[in-house]
């Protein structure tokens, strides 16, 4: 998410047509629009924020937390300014921000707020925390949120590495009393 009149990023492709209550509040005033991962632009900012906070912060912290990753969701596409698959490329660009703090130290983790579970976004939130080092729940802990993030992330490592549309997870569906289970 990023301040800015959202039609004219969506002109020059660096925003997202995506349909989602954006955060308000003191960091955020005034009109607000999806950044588009699959542009480069949009990439290289978001990768030298990340590289500027490991610089400066960090040695002091134990973990990155990317909040509202919900908001780009199940096959959100980008616009034709600069066409792609959204929730792919935020899904590698999750992937590479976890390897840069990674790669700055080995313990330190990287964090996604998914929403996975919350019941008013049931097949529309990607797993996200999958290509980071796990998720960070919010204030949202529904019983099938928990058991979708511990049974989907028994998936290796070597399954998650790949983004190959075949092996891509798939949303949540409703069995039973609630229980997740993959459709």
């Amino acid at each position: 998410m990023a301040l800015g009149d959202r039609d004219e990023h969506l002109q020059d492709g660096t925003g997202l047509a995506a349909e989602a209550v954006l955060w308000i509040g003191p960091d955020a005033v005034g009109p607000t629009y999806l950044m588009n991962p699959t542009h480069p632009a949009v990439r290289e900012k978001i990768l030298a924020v990340t590289d500027a906070l490991l610089d400066k912060v960090g040695d002091l912290v134990d973990a990155f937390v990317i909040d509202e990753a919900y908001y780009i969701g199940y096959g959100e596409l980008a616009p034709a300014s600069c066409p792609g698959y959204a929730d792919q490329a935020q899904a590698t660009l999750i992937r590479e921000i976890a390897a840069r703090c990674h790669a700055f130290r080995p313990s330190l983790a990287l964090l996604t707020a998914d929403h996975l579970g919350t019941q008013t976004l049931e097949g529309k939130a990607y797993p996200y925390s999958l290509f980071a080092d796990g998720i960070y729940l919010l204030g949202y802990p529904f019983l099938t949120a928990f058991l979708f993030v511990l049974i989907r992330g028994r998936t290796s490592r070597r399954d998650r590495a790949g983004l190959d549309p075949a092996r891509r997870p798939r949303p949540p569906t409703r069995v039973g009393a609630g229980v997740a289970r993959r459709a």
